[in-house]
Formats: structure tokens, C-alpha cells, sequence
């Protein structure tokens, strides 16, 4: 997604009035200077981010930690050079330990002009890996903190140079072009994974020291001093910008986002509605082909955690366990075809959970309050590999805390969560809404409204994907 920024203070700054409460998450800031990278900063704090800036010259962060602080917010300060593939590792290392990491930002410039034969070969690279390599890095670095939690945005400050090259600024713009393409091929990547990628180009002056001195340059000092109201745009419209992005595109894991990730083409990439229960293996096997699936379609698969035993009851429908118990050799052939399609995708771990049929009260309520504390994922892959891989009795609170616990999350306060009537209430409204729609098992599918259920409807389920999504960019053409 690309993102142009007018010029003018068209948006209200946030005032301390408007600071929110703490959250469990963490903003980092790569090129915290004194004026956009700043504002950014402050304007995640007060959105209750604990932030962790860095720039070259960490000293020279200590009056953004001040104030920051000094307005009830957190700000930890770091000297960082982006060019370091092992500082960006471990500062985006640092940030993730603070809070999960849910927002990072590159906001390094490089803006330097020189006439085509005075760009020295050194003056092209050390441009170059100021405001392109690095923000490779950073960008990488964050997305290996957010991929286990399920979760994040990454964002890229663009200019001008990142559209079309200008006299003077060959190597400014090659660059920002580079790191503009980086974000794309980004977003790509990531979105189908939750992490939504932005690239914003400000298409205009900022009101900043190194822009008056600009003006200055080519009209004096007077004309940078009586530079007209709204002709540059301030530094803290940029950083509201970027909250409005972040706002906007927020999700608590993967279940129910308000909104799906963004091709670069401008185009929402398509959603699937994945409608599961643990209790069900059909659920897993398709939870480990659904990645796959995802690659191939550029599809985005939304988990919603439902309540199979919920859906029987309001469906008068049964468990295939029980409604084909006196038939004979149907269980014995679903059997089969399960064989058949876990060697098909080579899921080689699965095995029957010797606890089968598992009451999977807890664990639903579980997925639904890891979805309220930003979880989702990693807690949806340990119940699935604890029940169809560990095969572990999942309905006792002890061993469910045990294999949360040991997947690196906090099994004790997720399984609290359980009884909060938001978190019951929620996984019955997923439940009655789910078979409004149709649905009277689990796996079941939505794409575009039209319904499929079980595993062996996933590739019709592609199929749907591919016929409804937009051509990609460019496609047809020479």
C-alpha cells in the first residue's frame, strides 16, 4: 500500500487530553530525529505504545524520552545505525521483550542532492543504505518479532523521490525508488500472514529545519521565515497519518479483521472465512494446508473460532462419529480419505488424539480471549498441534496451561480469560452467526458469501478465490 501525504497541517494534533492507556505492545521507531521521526514517536506514545526510538546519535534522544515521559507516556532511547544488519537485530530484539512488537516505522532519510558527475560512487551507496538497505533490514528484523505473534505494521516514510526522480537527486531517488519497491514485495509477502506493510510518500516540503535552510538557500533568509500558512506540511499531520494507518488496519490476531491487508495494486487482497473448532481433526488438517493455500491464491485466510458442539445443538446436526456409528463401512471409508489427503499435503505429524472427542469449551473461549490479547495465532497453533500432534487431553485446565505455557504464552491469565463474559459472549455470537450463515459443522469456508465446508472443498474454495479476485497489476501485458 501506498500512501501520498498533502501538503498543509490539514489534521489536528493529538493532545495529552487524548492519551490512551497503556497497552501490551510496543512502537519502534527507526530514525527518531527531531521533527517527523519525533512526532511519530509521541503520537504512538500517546496511544498508550510503549516506544522504543533509535537514531544515530542516541544522546540527542534524551528531550524526546523527557517529554514523552513527562506526559505520562513510555519512550526508551537507543543510538542505532540501520546499516548494522546486528544492531537492527538487536533492537528490534530489545523492542519485542519490552511489549510484543505491533508497530515499527523506518523514517531515515538521506536526502542529499549532488549534480550527476559529482555523485561519487561512495555518495551513491552510502545513500543507498541509509534510506534503502536499511530499511530492508528493519523491515525484515520486524517482521520476524511479529510473525509469531500474529500480528503488525510495518511502515516506510517515502518522498517524492520514491515517484519520479528530480534534477540533482539521482542518488536520493534510486533509493527511495528501491525502498519503495522493498515495501511492495513486503506487503505482498506478509499481508496474507496479518502484518500489514504501508509505504507513505510524502509528496511535499516538511516544516523542518533542513527545509527552511532550503528555502533560504534559494530565496534568503527572509523568505524562509515568511513562508506562507500551509505550505509545508507539519511533522505531527505526518505522524497522525501514520496512527490513522495504523488505526485502521489493527486486527486482534487473525480471527474477525475489521479490515484485510492491501495489495500494492491498490486492490483488498480477498478474504476466506475459515470457521473452526480444535475439537475437529478435518480443522487441523486444513489449518496445516491453509499456508499453502494462501501462497498459491494470494488469498487471506481469517480464522473466527465457532463452537462445533454450539453449532450441533442449534443445528440438530451430530458428530459423524455418532450419526454414522451403525452404518457400515462409512466410518471405516472417512477414514480412508482422511489417510488419503494427509499424504497427499504430507502432514506428517498428525495422529488421532487417543482423548477423541474432546469437550473444546475451554479452548474456544481460550482462542477468543488470545484474540482480545493480541495472541491469536501462536495460541491457535499450540492447541492444534497440542491436540493433533502432542495428542493431549485439552479439555483439562492443568494440561491446557502446561502446553500453553510451553509455547511461550501465558497460560494461566489466557485460561482466566475464559470465564469474562465478554470472552463467552463473543464465541457465542461467532456461533449463532456462523450458522445464520449457513454453516453446520467445522471446517467450513466463506468466500464472497458463498459457503463451503470440509477439508475437501479447499480446492474449490481456491478455485472461488481465483474467479472472483482482480487481475494482478500488469497481467496480459507484454
Amino acid at each position: 500500500m501506498s500512501t501520498s501525504i498533502p501538503s498543509g497541517s490539514e489534521r489536528a494534533s493529538r493532545t495529552h487530553s487524548d492519551r490512551k492507556p497503556p497497552r501490551n505492545a510496543t512502537a519502534a521507531v527507526v530514525g527518531a530525529g527531531d521533527y517527523i521521526g519525533s512526532a511519530i514517536a509521541k503520537r504512538f506514545a500517546a496511544e498508550g505504545y510503549a516506544v522504543v526510538a533509535g537514531r544515530r546519535n542516541g544522546d540527542k534522544l534524551a528531550p524526546l524520552v523527557a517529554e514523552i515521559e513527562a506526559a505520562g507516556g513510555r519512550c526508551m532511547a537507543q543510538a542505532l545505525d540501520a546499516r548494522q544488519e546486528a544492531e537492527v537485530a538487536a533492537f528490534m530484539a530489545r523492542a519485542d521483550a519490552v511489549a510484543p512488537l505491533e508497530v515499527c516505522v523506518f523514517n531515515i532519510g538521506g536526502n542529499v542532492a549532488f549534480p550527476l558527475l559529482e555523485t561519487t560512487e561512495r555518495v551513491f551507496r552510502k545513500v543507498w543504505e541509509m534510506a534503502c538497505y536499511a530499511g530492508f533490514l528493519t523491515g525484515r528484523e520486524a517482521a520476524r518479532a511479529m510473525l509469531p505473534h500474529g500480528r503488525g505494521s510495518i511502515f516506510f516514510t517515502g518522498a517524492t523521490a520514491s515517484l519520479r526522480g528530480g534534477s540533482g537527486y539521482t542518488a536520493f531517488a534510486a533509493a527511495k525508488a528501491g525502498l519503495r519497491a522493498t515495501a511492495q514485495a513486503m506487503a505482498r509477502e506478509l499481508g496474507p500472514q496479518n502484518i500489514h506493510v504501508a509505504h507513505l510518500v510524502i509528496d511535499a516540503g516538511v516544516d523542518t529545519a533542513w527545509v527552511r535552510e532550503r528555502i533560504a538557500q534559494r530565496g534568503g533568509a527572509d523568505a524562509a521565515r515568511l513562508v506562507e500558512p500551509g505550505r509545508l506540511t507539519e511533522p505531527k499531520s505526518i505522524a497522525d497519518a501514520y496512527g490513522t494507518c495504523t488505526s485502521r488496519h489493527a486486527t486482534p490476531g487473525r480471527s474477525r479483521p475489521t479490515s484485510a491487508p492491501s495489495q500494492n495494486s491498490g486492490d483488498p487482497m480477498k478474504q476466506v472465512e475459515f470457521h473452526f473448532d480444535f475439537g475437529s481433526p478435518n480443522a487441523y488438517l486444513c489449518h496445516a494446508v491453509i499456508p499453502a493455500a494462501e501462497q498459491r491464491t494470494g488469498a487471506w485466510f481469517a480464522y473466527v473460532p465457532v463452537l462445533l458442539g454450539g453449532i450441533f445443538k442449534l443445528t440438530n446436526n451430530q458428530s459423524p462419529m455418532t450419526a454414522f456409528r451403525e452404518v457400515r463401512n462409512k466410518l471405516e471409508y472417512q477414514q480412508l480419505e482422511m489417510d488419503r489427503f494427509v499424504r497427499r499435503h504430507g502432514i506428517g505429524r498428525f495422529r488421532i488424539n487417543p482423548h477423541f472427542p474432546v469437550n473444546t469449551l475451554l479452548v474456544m473461549r481460550g482462542a477468543v480471549a488470545a484474540e482480545l490479547d493480541g495472541v491469536f495465532r501462536p495460541y491457535v497453533d499450540a492447541v492444534f498441534r497440542a491436540m493433533w500432534e502432542d495428542g493431549r487431553k485439552m479439555d483439562d485446565p492443568e494440561v491446557a496451561r502446561e502446553a500453553l505455557d510451553g509455547a511461550g504464552l501465558d497460560g494461566k491469565r489466557l485460561l482466566a480469560r475464559t470465564q469474562e463474559a465478554e470472552v463467552k459472549e463473543r464465541l457465542l455470537r461467532n456461533t449463532a452467526d456462523s450458522v445464520e450463515r449457513g454453516a453446520f459443522g467445522s471446517p467450513t469456508f466463506f468466500v464472497d458469501g458463498n459457503m463451503f465446508f470440509g477439508k475437501d472443498r479447499l480446492r474449490e474454495v481456491e478455485e472461488a478465490v481465483v474467479q472472483t479476485s482482480p487481475a494482478p497489476a500488469g497481467a496480459g501485458r507484454a
